[in-house]
């Protein structure tokens, strides 16, 4: 692939996502004063691209919702754009400053409601029921009525209270933590194997 090509798709994207302010050729591309790019450092508005500028999902709603991770995250990686806060019809991302956008992907009703959402602003539109909606972060509770995200579960004192006797109980009974237990690897007996 050609530079130019490469060059007009990262441009198209950029400017999907509305994040620059800056005028646009016949061709999709930037506007810009003598050939030049700005510099990839800073996004096309002038601001610049942290990791503080994406919104930590643990932090602001991880109290009320559970927080996941990304499937491409590698170890103990803590990038807050990895995070996600799985729903019942999909899931919930940062996407941007003060913006999370919302995946749905085969459930064609629940696609149409958050069409209809006037919070929302569509991303990517698919055939069958999929689609990506970008909405700001204040706007969370509304979307939530809708895709239905998993919460954290509350317990009472008195819940607390019993998991840890039954805790208790279970550690009485297992005094040996697991590390210092002997392996035996029983899928190498011979006896079960016969005559090949």
């Amino acid at each position: 692939m050609n530079d130019s090509l490469l060059l007009s798709r990262m441009a198209r994207r950029l400017a999907a996502t509305q994040c620059w302010d800056l005028p646009l050729d016949c061709r999709g591309l930037p506007k810009l004063s003598a050939g030049r790019w700005p510099p990839l450092c800073a996004s096309w508005n002038g601001r610049a691209s942290k990791m503080s500028d994406c919104i930590n999902l643990r932090e602001r709603f991880g109290d009320q919702y559970r927080i996941g991770w990304d499937e491409c995250r590698q170890g103990l990686e803590r990038d807050p754009w990895l995070m996600l806060i799985p729903c019942k019809f999909g899931h919930i991302f940062p996407h941007g400053n003060n913006e999370l956008a919302a995946s749905i992907d085969g459930h064609p009703i629940v696609s149409n409601r958050i069409r209809r959402l006037f919070c929302c602003r569509i991303h990517q539109d698919g055939d069958f029921g999929e689609v990506t909606a970008v909405f700001n972060a204040a706007d969370l509770p509304t979307v939530a009525k809708v895709i239905r995200p998993r919460r954290r579960p509350r317990l009472s004192d008195r819940q607390r209270a019993a998991m840890a006797e039954r805790m208790r109980a279970v550690r009485r009974l297992h005094p040996e933590p697991q590390r210092n237990r002997e392996f035996t690897d029983h899928t190498r007996d011979s006896s079960t194997l016969g005559d090949i």
